[in-house]
């Protein structure tokens, strides 16, 4: 406890505050599921166990994703740029390096120790998938770690699960570099809307201090203000990839990074692992990585016209923090 710090305090919060028992011993029971016809069954196979966390996990693109193929979008605010070897380096060593691996068993300590080596082998590599618009097939294929929330009255729904993608730590190496990348630019330019808090250098309590301003001065103007607080379900996992693709166009993101986006995107299987278990591999259609280093850049892009389409005048405030987004107003009653 003494050597809590702003980053591990919350983490810290979560241990104190669960009941006391040996999380590591914790297993999934048998899982109960309300079929069509209103009957509840039990599911106790292990393979049927995958097949229902992963439908509750994961979700099918819808049928119609409404982008116009024929869509003009503007020009490209900057220019591509190739990942260096230099930023490569750069990025591996900042690396947390006892994150868990994915399906091939590669620790993070390994580039944050052996980068100086590997780069010469990795950053042709990573500067193809550009060139030959081709993202290896074994990067698409994750491992899904299947964990408890904390604090759930019945752990024999398969809601009360929650997934965490254990992906291939190449890939996420070459994610970090696109990341630092585009957000570096998105920045400079002001690209995405300035009351999107879930950003470096930004926090939660930064969107709730303008909250708390835009309130206060409605009252000191002798005004009512009404807020509407909104969680969105299940964020990265509904995500529609080709609108997530127009918007980046949208925002004139250069197309080099979005066909890499989708190619990365497209065709991704994952395994689900519980207890002593894992699942054959299983197709993923649709949303975002939770794991990856760039998912969070592109739910910001994906989620800008929330911020945009809702700001009208001085008198209204809209703002988010990733999936939670406020929207208020001031009025004389």
């Amino acid at each position: 406890m003494e050597g809590i710090t702003a980053k591990s305090v919350w983490d810290a919060h979560r241990f104190t505050a669960q009941t006391a028992s040996d999380g590591g011993k914790a297993r999934i029971p048998a899982l109960k599921v309300r079929e069509t016809s209103g009957r509840t069954i039990e599911i106790r196979d292990n393979a049927e166990k995958s097949k229902v966390l992963h439908k509750a996990f994961f979700y099918d693109p819808p049928p119609d994703h409404r982008v116009d193929p024929n869509h003009q979008y503007p020009a490209p605010a900057f220019r591509f740029e190739e990942v260096t070897d230099e930023q490569i380096c750069r990025v591996a060593k900042n690396l947390s390096p006892y994150r868990a691996p994915g399906l091939n068993n590669i620790s993070n300590s390994v580039l944050t120790h052996c980068i100086d080596l590997l780069v010469k082998f990795l950053g042709p590599i990573y500067r193809a998938t550009f060139q030959l618009n081709h993202y290896p097939e074994k990067w698409k294929r994750f491992n899904t770690a299947v964990l408890r929330k904390q604090g759930k009255p019945d752990y024999t729904i398969p809601g009360a699960y929650r997934p965490i993608a254990l992906l291939d730590v190449l890939a996420k190496l070459l994610s970090a570099c696109v990341k630092e990348t585009l957000e570096y630019h998105t920045d400079r330019l002001k690209l995405l809307p300035n009351r999107q808090f879930a950003r470096p250098g930004c926090t939660t309590t930064d969107s709730l201090h303008l909250l708390v301003d835009f309130v206060k001065s409605a009252w000191r103007r002798k005004e009512e203000v009404i807020a509407m607080f909104m969680d969105v379900k299940a964020a990265f996992p509904t995500t529609v990839i080709p609108v997530l693709i127009h918007d980046m166009r949208e925002i004139r993101i250069p197309q080099e990074y979005t066909d890499w986006i989708l190619g990365k995107m497209t065709g991704r299987e994952t395994v689900i692992s519980f207890d002593d278990y894992k699942s054959d591999p299983i197709p993923v259609r649709s949303g975002l990585d939770q794991g990856c280093n760039l998912s969070g850049f592109n739910y910001r892009c994906y989620n800008t016209s929330q911020i945009k389409g809702s700001i009208r005048k001085k008198s209204e405030l809209a703002t988010n923090y990733a999936d939670n987004a406020i929207c208020a107003t001031a009025a004389k009653t």
